[in-house]
């Protein structure tokens, strides 16, 4: 979001996503003609002005947009970390918020890791990870079920060179509880901060003793990720595998009651039972 400045005239939250701005206009808000033709004489790589239309929401979890001023189109290019993403905002979800996060990530990733990415998008996570991480890993499993998304993820894979992606078209949870994939991963990607808790019986099972998973999910704020970690725990032992929180942060705030967290979860050993007296 850009922040406002005092020489300038008040506008409304936007975000700036490759060629297109996109308002965050509060309910009641006027002027959006206006200040549409501020960002267009500010920014002179912006070339459409768009607003929110709705909540990220549905089974493909799509943000609709709906065009103000310059370009009618909800289709850009994004440039993320050295990558190049192809974005049409109407038919898929991206943002560039979380490139913090996407570069965070790629810092922790070892030498020889397999990565699963359910809910994978355009393909920023594994894309970002595979041209930014030091170490390398030997493979990334990228899974999304949004066709359009999906038709975009391998055009950025491809785009990008990206030789360690594997895309999947499929339901996370098909291939998270697939026997080809039991144990298999040594970390665990999980943006999908509402279905997070969802799928995650499911992630444990693909992930191998030893292996970070992160969590994003909603948290009430000043939890610090408890409320979502306890939730994880209780999954986890039913599982009878025990479960580490090795960090957490914030990755957005949401609402004046409710952020975005994202946990650093270690997966250990089968969680021991009591003996028998």
């Amino acid at each position: 979001m850009q922040p406002l400045e005092e020489n300038k005239k008040l506008l409304p939250p936007y975000e700036m996503i490759g060629t297109i701005a996109m308002l965050d206009l509060p309910r009641g808000f006027k002027g959006e003609k206006k200040a549409a033709a501020q960002i267009l004489k500010e920014h002179s790589n912006i070339k459409t002005v768009s607003k929110k239309a709705s909540a990220t929401g549905g089974k493909y979890r799509i943000r609709k947009i709906k065009f103000i001023a310059g370009e009618k189109t909800s289709k850009t290019i994004c440039k993320e970390c050295g990558c190049s993403f192809a974005i049409d905002l109407n038919k898929a979800y991206y943002t560039p918020r979380f490139s913090h996060e996407r570069l965070r990530i790629c810092e922790q990733v070892k030498e020889g890791e397999k990565i699963l990415i359910p809910f994978a998008g355009i393909g920023p996570y594994p894309i970002v990870i595979e041209k930014n991480a030091k170490q390398k890993p030997k493979q990334i499993i990228s899974i999304e079920l949004n066709p359009s998304a999906f038709k975009l993820m391998e055009e950025n894979i491809s785009a990008n060179k990206c030789k360690k992606i594997i895309a999947i078209k499929a339901d996370a949870a098909k291939i998270l509880n697939s026997k080809k994939y039991k144990n298999w991963a040594n970390r665990i990607i999980m943006p999908h901060p509402s279905a997070s808790l969802e799928f995650f019986p499911s992630a444990l099972k693909a992930a191998k003793r030893g292996a970070t998973i992160h969590l994003y999910a909603f948290d009430e704020v000043g939890k610090e990720g408890e409320t979502i970690f306890s939730k994880a725990k209780q999954i986890a032992k039913k599982q009878k595998i025990s479960l580490k929180k090795i960090g957490w942060r914030v990755a957005r705030p949401f609402s004046a009651k409710t952020e975005q967290v994202v946990l650093d979860l270690k997966v250990g050993s089968c969680a021991k039972t009591a003996k028998r007296k």
